[in-house]
C-alpha cells in the first residue's frame, strides 16, 4: 500500500512536470533592443510593447548607462522601468532561492523512516 501511494505521488510529479515543460516551449522570442527601438521608431504603443516583453519573459541586463543611452534614443520611460524591473525580480527571485537552500526540508534518511523516526513513509 505504501509503495502504491509512493507510485502514485511520483506519477503526479512527473505528469505536472512534463506538462510545465511542454508550455516553456510556447514563449516567444524576447524583444532584442534593435527590435525594441524599430517598435519605438514605428510608434508601437508603449503597451505592447511591455506586452510582448512580459510574454517572452525576457530579464534585460543593462548598466545605468545603456538604460539612459536608451531613453535617449527614444525609448519610453515605462518601457526602461519594465526592462530595470525584470532584472530585480530575477535578482530577487535567486536571493530567495538561495536563502531557502533546501534548508527546511526534513532529511532524507528521517523521511525514508530511519533511526526508527518515520516521518513520510512508515
Amino acid at each position: 500500500m505504501v509503495v502504491d501511494i509512493a507510485r502514485r505521488m511520483f506519477m503526479i510529479a512527473l505528469v505536472a512536470t512534463l506538462v510545465a515543460c511542454a508550455g516553456l516551449g510556447s514563449r516567444p522570442a524576447p524583444p532584442s533592443i534593435e527590435q525594441v527601438l524599430q517598435m519605438v521608431r514605428d510608434k508601437v504603443e508603449t503597451a505592447e510593447i511591455i506586452r510582448r516583453m512580459q510574454e517572452s519573459g525576457a530579464i534585460y541586463r543593462f548598466s545605468g548607462s545603456e538604460l539612459a543611452r536608451l531613453h535617449d534614443q527614444g525609448v519610453p520611460d515605462p518601457v526602461i522601468d519594465y526592462m530595470q524591473a525584470t532584472l530585480l525580480d530575477s535578482v530577487r527571485r535567486e536571493e530567495a532561492l538561495r536563502a531557502f537552500s533546501g534548508t527546511h526540508w526534513p532529511d532524507p534518511a528521517y523521511m525514508r523512516g530511519g533511526a526508527g523516526r518515520g516521518y513520510w513513509f512508515p
